[in-house]
């Protein structure tokens, strides 16, 4: 009897997460899709994929978050898939607002949502990866281990009006690079990262997203694509690619694009960055 493969995606009741769910569930290749999410009444969105558990969680609760983790684990003792794709969307312009207080000499409050917009983002990624990892150190070897981020074309361009949110994907850009080399020098783990361009999901508001031309917007099934080639380590358009890891996407309208790390401005920067690398 074939083993079920076992796969964790945050933020996965609605938009790209819930579609890539959907896509790995039809394949009907022994998946158990284990979706994440704080809104429990999605839960339904996940009813009629096949192999679709919902679990309500707050991906900022670390504590919460791991005992799903554990939990999840204990079912088949593995661990194959996880993609960290949970994300909040950023009010146009409102890191610019004058607040109310902007008269004082006070220090203002925050904007409404700051600090909950970083944490699901950004923390939440990072808090992802390293229950991934460590889950994944206790999978068999035959587990597919792959872990995908969702970054944003922000994390390569700025998003004048979303400051915080370019900020947080830039960050979940540079923590898959990182994550890439040591994760699979020591655990055999493929890290990657899809950077989706302007997707109609409901990150934003109807309002905001009539702000772009209807012609510009990235079908979620080149979001889901790229998902699939990190999770089966394969792309017919890429076949010099061995090993799929380290990749950044960009999903722009029809096209797919990986994208490579900056290169090093010259020698001497090359030689201090590789310094970096103290791992074993």
């Amino acid at each position: 009897m074939a083993q079920t493969r076992v796969a964790i995606i945050t933020g996965g009741a609605s938009g790209i997460g819930l579609a890539t769910a959907v896509a790995i569930g039809s394949r009907k290749a022994g998946w158990e899709i284990h979706v994440l999410d704080y809104n429990a009444a999605a839960s339904t969105a996940v009813d009629g994929i096949a192999g679709g558990v919902f679990h309500q969680v707050d991906v900022t609760d670390y504590a919460a978050l791991g005992v799903v983790f554990r939990d999840i684990y204990r079912r088949h003792k593995r661990l194959d898939y996880v993609y960290a794709n949970a994300g909040v969307g950023e009010r146009a312009d409102q890191f610019y607002d004058r607040t109310a207080a902007s008269a004082s000499d006070e220090p203002p409050p925050l904007p409404r949502g700051t600090q909950k917009l970083i944490d699901i983002c950004m923390t939440a990624a990072t808090t992802t990866a390293y229950l991934a990892q460590h889950y994944f150190r206790l999978s068999p070897p035959d587990s597919t281990r792959a872990l995908t981020f969702t970054a944003s074309c922000g994390a390569l361009y700025p998003s004048f009006s979303s400051p915080v949110y370019t900020a947080t994907k830039h960050g979940v850009l540079g923590l898959m690079r990182c994550l890439d080399r040591y994760m699979w020098r020591r655990d055999g783990i493929r890290v990657n990262a899809v950077l989706p361009g302007t997707v109609k999901t409901n990150l934003l508001t109807t309002e905001l997203w009539a702000q772009f031309p209807d012609e510009l917007f990235t079908p979620v099934a080149q979001i889901v694509k790229a998902n699939l080639v990190f999770l089966d380590n394969k792309d017919a358009a890429r076949p010099d690619l061995d090993v799929i890891k380290g990749q950044a996407i960009e999903c722009s309208g029809p096209n797919l694009y990986y994208r490579d790390p900056y290169p090093f401005c010259d020698e001497g920067m090359k030689r201090v960055m590789a310094a970096t690398d103290t791992g074993k």
